[in-house]
C-alpha cells in the first residue's frame, strides 16, 4: 500500500491522515476474528526541517556583534533554514560586508575580524575575533547551535562544548494509528519505524528497512482512515517546508508461529 502526502490538497506532510472511500475490511466474523500486522517498506522525504527559524520554540536566529568595543552593535538575523557552520560564518560575514564593517586595505583579499570555524580535531566550534570586534551571543539560542557559552566574546576562543548544529534532531520516528500493541520503555507508542537522516541539508532521504520487522495492527475490524506522522526523538514536530512525504507499508494477516 502507498502513501503519499502529494495526493492530498492543504495536508502538513509529516503529519497526514488518508481515509478510504471504502473501508477495508480485516474481519466479517468478530466470533473468530483474524490478527493482523503491518511493516513499513520504504519511506521518501527531504531533509528539509530548518534548524534556525523564526518560530519562537527555536529562538535562536539572532546574533550581534561590534565593531567598536561594544560602543555600537549590529543585529544580524539569520533566515529560515537548514543551516551547517560554515554557512553560519559566510552569512556573517556578508552582513559585515554589506555594513562596511571590514577591512578592504587590500582589495583583492576582504579581510574579516570575526568568523566562526569548525574545529575537526576537537569537533568543536571555534571562534577567532580581532581589532577591538565583539560577538554577542547572550541572546537566544543560537549558541547552542555551535556550542558556546551564551556571552559576549572579544578574543578567540575554542569551543567549550559539543555543537549542535541540528538543534537536537538526531534520529527521526515514523509514526502510525495502524500500531497497536507496542511498548517502548515500558509505554504504549505507535513508532512503526526509526532512523537516522544520513544525507545533507536539502538532499533526498530514502528509508529502506535493513530488516521488514511486521507489528500488531490495533484495529480487529475494518480500516477507515490510516494517520502517518513524524517526529524527532524528543517528540517534537518535524517540519518538511511543504516538501512532500511518502510511504509504502504492507500489511497481512498475522503470521503463527509454530
Amino acid at each position: 500500500m502507498s502513501i503519499d502526502s502529494s495526493r492530498l490538497p492543504n495536508v502538513q506532510s509529516d503529519n497526514f491522515t488518508i481515509r478510504f472511500n471504502r473501508p477495508i475490511v480485516l474481519n466479517t466474523d468478530m466470533n473468530n476474528p483474524k490478527e493482523w500486522e503491518v511493516a513499513l517498506i520504504q519511506a521518501n522525504m527531504w531533509y528539509s526541517w530548518n534548524n534556525i527559524d523564526t518560530n519562537p520554540n527555536y529562538n535562536n536566529n539572532t546574533v550581534r556583534y561590534s565593531y567598536d568595543g561594544g560602543g555600537n552593535w549590529v543585529t544580524v538575523v539569520f533566515p529560515d533554514g537548514a543551516w551547517e557552520v560554515n554557512a553560519l560564518d559566510a552569512y556573517l560575514k556578508e552582513k559585515m560586508s554589506e555594513n562596511g564593517h571590514t577591512d578592504t586595505t587590500d582589495p583583492s583579499e576582504e579581510k574579516f575580524y570575526i568568523e566562526i570555524v569548525p574545529n575537526f580535531t576537537t569537533l568543536r566550534v571555534d571562534l577567532k575575533i580581532s581589532n577591538n570586534y565583539r560577538l554577542d551571543l547572550s541572546i537566544g539560542d543560537f549558541h547552542l547551535l555551535i556550542g558556546l557559552n551564551p556571552a559576549i566574546y572579544t578574543i578567540d576562543t575554542f569551543g567549550q562544548n559539543a555543537p549542535d548544529i541540528t538543534r537536537g534532531l538526531n534520529e527521526l520516528h515514523i509514526h502510525s494509528s495502524l500500531i497497536g500493541d507496542t511498548y517502548i520503555n515500558g509505554e504504549a507508542s505507535d513508532i512503526m519505524w526509526t532512523f537516522r537522516p544520513e544525507t545533507y541539508a536539502g538532499g533526498a532521504l530514502t528509508v529502506i528497512p535493513s530488516q521488514i520487522i511486521y507489528q500488531p495492527v490495533k484495529s480487529t475490524y475494518q480500516l477507515a482512515t490510516i494517520n502517518m506522522y513524524i517526529t524527532d526523538q524528543l517528540g517534537r514536530r518535524v517540519d518538511f517546508n511543504g516538501e512532500d512525504v511518502s510511504y509504502t507499508i504492507h500489511i497481512r494477516e498475522k503470521v503463527k508461529v509454530k
